[in-house]
């Protein structure tokens, strides 16, 4: 079997395997002669990926063992506890090679993390509802307290509620895509052509 690369998406909730094989590093030696370093999970190397999202906020990191079919090969697992755990957004990662004090850059990319697009879609809905609602002046006193960014809707100003409001529909918009894409019945959006 060939390398399998680490995933492009990964599913809130969802358990990911991967194996890295044949794994290499280029080193400098001490006449300053570029070589090929091999690692391997045999010899004691430990191959780490660590993932952070583009705000810098969120991370997840992941440390392989050694692959039972072949110890020198390295086995990924994310469990669906820990992807549960996960924020969704977009992250780059990059993929070292440790042992004792040496560590090799070995890959960098990138993974999108998909949360839960219904439970997403019906958070983002809610939250539209009650800044519509608080902005015609009919919120209910929990609708009111609602809290974005650590401010109720209360104390915000009518231009502030409205540029929430502009976000969240979009956000809404967004998010119902997702759903109907998943079950694909298409996103929703137009595409229009013209053949001359």
């Amino acid at each position: 079997m060939a390398n399998t690369p680490e995933p492009l998406q990964i599913s809130v909730g969802e358990t990911i395997k991967w194996i890295r094989r044949a794994v290499a590093a280029n080193s400098i030696n001490d006449d300053g002669v570029m070589e090929i370093v091999d690692i391997k999970a045999s010899e004691g190397w430990t191959l780490t990926l660590k993932a952070t999202d583009s705000s810098g906020a969120h991370t997840f990191t992941v440390t392989a063992v050694a692959d039972s079919d072949n110890a020198d090969d390295f086995s990924f697992t994310i469990t669906a506890a820990i992807s549960a755990a996960y924020t969704a957004g977009d992250y780059l990662w990059k993929l070292t090679a440790t042992k004792a004090t040496t560590t090799y850059l070995i890959a960098r990319g990138y993974v999108e993390v998909i949360g839960d697009t219904l439970a997403e879609l019906q958070h983002i809905r809610i939250t539209l509802d009650a800044i519509r609602l608080v902005i015609q002046g009919t919120a209910s006193r929990e609708q009111k307290s609602y809290q974005i960014s650590g401010r109720s809707l209360e104390v915000r100003s009518v231009q502030e509620l409205l540029l929430l409001e502009t976000e969240f529909q979009g956000r809404y918009n967004a998010a119902l895509s997702k759903v109907k894409i998943g079950q694909k019945r298409g996103s929703g959006n137009k595409i229009l052509t013209r053949f001359i």
